[in-house]
């Protein structure tokens, strides 16, 4: 029969295993993490009066480095984004 004292103390000494253990997982855990997480930028091409307008325009933006993401027509907008340094 345990005694309510040696009982207490094993129950200490699960919860301080236990703690340690979560920290050695949370340990592993942040060292796998990525450390290079991309950060991007992000601009609006909006009105171009003209169909080779938008494509002038939007080639000046491609040789900055942004990338063209969504676009619905000429007329309307496109959305670039490029990469953070």
């Amino acid at each position: 029969m345990l005694l309510k004292g040696d009982f207490m103390n094993k129950i200490k000494i699960l919860v301080v295993v236990l703690i340690f253990a979560v920290v050695v997982i949370g340990v592993a855990f942040a060292q796998n993490a990525p450390r290079n997480v991309e950060r991007w930028e992000y601009t609006v091409l909006r009105g171009a009066n003209s169909e080779s307008h938008f494509i002038e325009r939007a080639n000046e933006l491609g040789s900055q480095g942004w990338e063209l993401v969504s676009a619905t027509n000429w007329t309307g907008a496109a959305t670039f984004k490029r990469r953070l340094p």
